[in-house]
C-alpha cells in the first residue's frame, strides 16, 4: 500500500474590496493573488501598449497569455518584444488558444521557437 501524498496548502486569497477585484470575483470566481497588480484599460490601443511596455521592461520571464494571436502587424510587434527580451536571456513562454488563435500560420509559430522561448495552446473545447 502505498501513502498518499497530499499537495501542500495554500493560503486562500483575501476577498476583493475593490470594484474590479469584486467584478472578477463574481464573474470568474478568480482572486488576485498578493504580489500581482490589475489593471483594466477599456481601450485595446492603450491595452497593447501597455503589454508591450511590460514586456520590454521584464528582467526575469516573461509568460504571456492571449486568447488570440494572430500573424499580422499586432502579431508580429508583440513576436518581436518576446523575441527580444528571450535574446536578452529571459525565459519567455507563450500561451494561446488552440480555437481563438486557429488562423495563425505555423510560420509564425516555427519564428517564435526559432526565437528561443516555449509556446503552447491550451484547447478551449472538447466533445464527447
Amino acid at each position: 500500500m502505498r501513502a498518499s501524498r497530499r499537495a501542500p496548502s495554500r493560503p486562500v486569497p483575501e476577498p476583493a474590496s475593490d470594484a474590479l477585484g469584486l467584478a472578477i470575483d463574481r464573474a470568474a470566481g478568480a482572486r488576485a493573488i498578493g504580489g500581482n497588480r490589475l489593471e483594466h484599460h477599456p481601450d485595446s490601443p492603450r491595452a497593447l501598449e501597455v503589454m508591450l511596455e511590460l514586456i520590454s521592461q521584464a528582467s526575469r520571464w516573461v509568460h504571456f497569455e492571449n486568447y488570440i494571436i494572430r500573424d499580422d502587424r499586432t502579431g508580429r510587434r508583440f513576436a518581436t518584444a518576446l523575441a527580444e527580451r528571450a535574446r536578452a536571456g529571459l525565459r519567455v513562454r507563450v500561451l494561446y488558444d488552440a480555437l481563438g488563435s486557429l488562423g495563425t500560420s505555423g510560420r509564425y509559430w516555427r519564428g517564435l521557437r526559432q526565437a528561443g522561448f516555449a509556446s503552447s495552446s491550451a484547447t478551449t473545447a472538447s466533445c464527447s
